[in-house]
């Protein structure tokens, strides 16, 4: 199974570079399913109905999204009608939405996408412990499915490798989002690499869950992990962000809103191949960039 990412959508300008390349993506890479992470596409805040009704009909199979996904109204209540957009799972159960959902690949193979939420850092939104929910949720989703992709959005780095290292072996796929800055750490990782669950410590919290066996992964099964995909749409700014106001903002201590730039223009992201049995194979950083004659000059 094939399976591109389409990292964080920032903006407008992120909306419009994924329309321009998302025939050439399909065309060079063959995926059996499309995910993208377009918590910030409006307004580069938050997700609107529209954007999101409008990404689908490009052929995004799967919508995930951060700490900004409650931001446009129109979008959470209409979320019980669009199962391809996910909220973290590890907000309150009675959240609109939900946090993970099984989906049907084009190759026919069952997969498993489940968007997560960071506790460490700055977030908009208070969520429950993600690597609790996981080793709670894990065993129900791995009845189902082997083909199981993870979308955990955070600002600290630390808890996000953290959690590839806790879940090494158990998931087809990691991604890390949330800072829309690439990191270069993509890699493979195996469960001997990761939780081995046996010093003291370690048995009390098992005994205490009741789960011994919850750090255990298949043997020799890979998991494709990044740190963070990065952004799609304005390469040359600070988060999709003009730097003149960034900079004017971090001198003054002022607010200033944010105005978009379409500097550089690009579609950032991943593709992943996995084997039959759900394991990774490879994981490659993808960046495609516009022409800056086929840029617009201004918003």
């Amino acid at each position: 199974m094939r399976i591109f990412y389409i990292a964080e959508i920032t903006g407008k300008v992120g909306v419009w570079a994924v329309r321009k390349n998302i025939a050439e993506i399909k065309r060079r890479y063959q995926p059996d399913f499309i995910i993208a992470n377009a918590g910030m596409a409006t307004g580069a805040g938050g997700l609107g109905k529209q954007h999101a009704g409008y990404l689908r009909k490009m052929g995004i199979d799967c919508i995930t999204g951060g700490d900004c996904i409650f931001q446009k109204k129109d979008l959470v209540e209409n979320l019980p009608n669009m199962p391809f957009v996910l909220r973290p799972c590890n907000l309150p159960e009675y959240s609109s939405g939900a946090g993970y959902r099984y989906f049907t690949a084009r190759n026919g193979e069952k997969l498993a996408v489940i968007s997560i939420l960071g506790r460490v850092g700055h977030h908009r939104l208070l969520a429950d412990n993600p690597f609790a929910l996981m080793q709670a949720l894990l065993p129900k989703i791995e009845r189902e499915t082997p083909f199981i992709v993870a979308d955990f959005s955070s600002t600290a780095t630390a808890e996000k490798q953290t959690m590839a290292f806790f879940l090494a072996g158990r998931l087809s796929v990691l991604i890390g989002s949330g800072t829309g800055a690439a990191a270069a750490d993509e890699r493979l990782m195996s469960a001997e690499s990761g939780f081995s669950g046996t010093d003291a410590a370690d048995a009390h919290i098992n005994a205490q869950t009741g789960a011994a066996e919850a750090y255990c992964g298949q043997h020799g099964r890979k998991t494709a992990y990044i740190t963070d995909a990065g952004r799609t749409g304005s390469f040359d700014s600070v988060g999709g962000h003009a730097p003149s106001g960034k900079i004017r903002e971090y001198r003054t201590g002022l607010f200033e809103y944010p105005q978009e730039t379409w500097q550089r223009v690009c579609v950032q992201g991943l593709d992943i191949e996995l084997d039959g049995a759900g394991g990774a194979l490879s994981i490659e950083r993808v960046r495609i960039e516009m022409p800056a004659a086929a840029v617009p000059q201004s918003s």
